[in-house]
């Protein structure tokens, strides 16, 4: 397995690889130790919702679940939560994430980029009235998701002098 570096993953890479730039959708991962919550984006990278929530099993089978996923949704990259701690330093989730996304790299050849998701889980709850669920881990998927499409959106706009609706 290769070395991490973070440069590797960042959303702004996504410029430079075609398929990113293409219509299609994107997926949003937020990794849990017991769960990962799934999300994905509309074709037009616009709009993030929750798909599911994925009980870990084992990486493999994740993996064949998430393919599956970006089969059908005719997917272009995926996003992946990136778990920094709120004075921005790595905390030892990173480490774990970061093993994830080295095992995902070497599965399949997708597109993957790290988001921070420092809040996602807190702005679920609250938007649900503090209610705590075991099953919110897709909602803060898609919040993850649509900052980065968010971002993505800006990305595109400074680098081809689109205008907002035009990517």
């Amino acid at each position: 397995m290769s070395e991490f570096s973070f440069q590797n993953f960042a959303l702004e890479r996504w410029i430079s690889i075609p398929g990113c730039q293409q219509k299609g959708a994107c997926i949003g991962l937020d990794w849990g130790k017991k769960r990962l919550g799934l999300a994905v984006s509309d074709d037009e990278k616009k709009i993030a919702l929750p798909l599911k929530v994925l009980e870990r099993k084992s990486d493999r089978w994740v993996f064949e679940q998430i393919k599956d996923v970006y089969q059908d949704y005719k997917c272009v990259g995926i996003v992946v939560g990136w778990p920094l701690l709120l004075d921005s330093t790595e905390g030892k989730n990173c480490q774990k994430v970061q093993q994830f996304v080295l095992r995902m790299a070497a599965f399949s050849p997708w597109p993957l980029a790290l988001w921070d998701e420092r809040l996602s889980s807190g702005a679920v709850q609250a938007l649900r009235g503090g209610h705590k669920d075991d099953q919110i881990d897709h909602h803060a998927a898609a919040v993850i998701l649509q900052g980065a499409l968010d971002r993505w959106h800006g990305l595109m706009s400074a680098a081809y002098g689109a205008s907002e609706e035009d990517v």
